[in-house]
């Protein structure tokens, strides 16, 4: 079978970039034929360590997404090639127009894939609204945002039952954003929607538990932008640095343009115990000595970065503030949900769990065990099934 990757973006260091790598992996190794087609990269160092076995081309204007070249080029490249199906890594980028001006059965071949929350759109734009800076601030960013909720809720919409009207299958990374869907789109096109979620993108473990392997350090992972809810998490550590007796640490591997704003916010709150580190690609030497792995996105599709930890005994907290969260963590077994977005709360919980060596090495244990569900086999069987069904 052919199997035909569209991505905005490849080679790159993102989610979905080294998803695709990984389920390209796991179909090579069963007999696929594998091609990516990207519309450049901002990772031009990746280029010579792509996958071995899989064909790759880039089209000839990068990231020029709506150009008449790149278009005509697509149009050429499916025709000269037999694909029986072309996924689409969904980053929302501006390429659904092809759809339109490419004579191509995308009702019988195009699967889509979106890599977030129905709702991203309409959530990105919330996402301003958790600064506790007084209530004309907030009355100001109410009078300011409520138009461009509303127009993102219609373009999200309109773009939605664009790519549903044209493909055969839109898959979703949990069942549970099912609701979202409706919520944008009606239930009309419910026959077309499915769930596959994705792999953990780290080796799979070695260790039945990495009980010995712990610091007393938590850690964090993710982009320093509002999404993220850098700011709850600083007031969660402003919180619980109070009862810190133990000097646990807290271990930030975060990068963004918000950084330096993080850093002073920081110094002016003169925390103690916080180190901020580069992204690497090493990141699982991180998971095996962190204890606790800490989460205050306001919002998330399906964040792998908590299976991933919990894949090394690294036991998760996380704000209860996206649907999808139940698909990883089951509350005060694998891992701690705490209401959102409740700081008093939330560092309570951290402070108990620190406390408790008991209950965290039982915690641990399950989470390691709750991580084999988004183990690559596991994830590329489904991809077959739903190629298989649909053949």
């Amino acid at each position: 079978m052919n199997i035909l990757f569209l991505l905005s973006h490849y080679p790159g260091y993102g989610g979905i970039e080294k998803v695709s790598e990984y389920i390209a992996t796991y179909l090579l190794r069963h007999g696929y034929n594998i091609v990516f087609l990207s519309y450049g990269t901002n990772a031009q160092s990746l280029i010579g360590s792509t996958l071995e076995g899989v064909q790759f081309y880039f089209l000839p204007k990068p990231l020029d997404y709506v150009s008449n070249e790149n278009t005509t080029f697509i149009n050429d490249f499916l025709k000269a090639r037999p694909f029986d199906f072309v996924i689409l890594q969904d980053s929302y980028a501006p390429i659904e127009h092809i759809l339109k001006e490419i004579d191509y059965p995308w009702r019988e071949k195009l699967i889509v894939v979106e890599h977030n929350t129905p709702m991203y759109a309409i959530k990105t734009i919330n996402s301003y609204f958790y600064y506790d800076k007084g209530l004309f601030w907030l009355a100001n960013r109410v009078i300011r945002y409520i138009p461009s909720i509303i127009k993102a809720y219609w373009a999200s919409k309109d773009r939605k039952q664009f790519l549903l009207n044209n493909c055969i299958k839109y898959v979703l990374l949990s069942d549970s954003f099912l609701k979202e869907m409706h919520f944008m789109v009606g239930k009309h096109f419910d026959n077309k929607i499915t769930s596959i979620t994705n792999p953990l993108t780290i080796s799979e473990p070695t260790k039945t538990n990495y009980i010995n392997s712990k610091k007393k350090q938590i850690l964090f992972v993710g982009r320093m932008t509002n999404q993220k809810g850098f700011n709850l998490l600083i007031k969660v550590w402003k919180k619980f640095s109070m009862s810190n007796i133990d000097n646990w640490e807290l271990v930030m591997l975060a990068a963004g343009a918000d950084r330096k704003k993080l850093e002073q916010i920081i110094n002016k709150e003169a925390l103690k115990n916080i180190r901020i580190d580069n992204p690497t690609t090493e990141i699982y030497k991180y998971y095996e000595e962190s204890a606790i792995l800490i989460m205050t996105s306001i919002y998330e599709g399906l964040p792998l970065v908590l299976a991933e930890a919990m894949s090394r005994g690294c036991v998760p907290i996380a704000f209860d503030s996206f649907c999808s969260v139940h698909d990883i963590i089951t509350d005060g077994k694998n891992g701690i949900l705490i209401p959102p977005f409740n700081i008093k709360e939330y560092s309570c919980s951290l402070s108990n769990i620190v406390n408790d060596k008991e209950l965290w090495t039982e915690m641990s244990c399950s989470a390691l065990n709750t991580s084999k569900k988004f183990y690559l086999e596991n994830i590329g069987k489904q991809w077959e099934c739903l190629f298989n069904n649909l053949k």
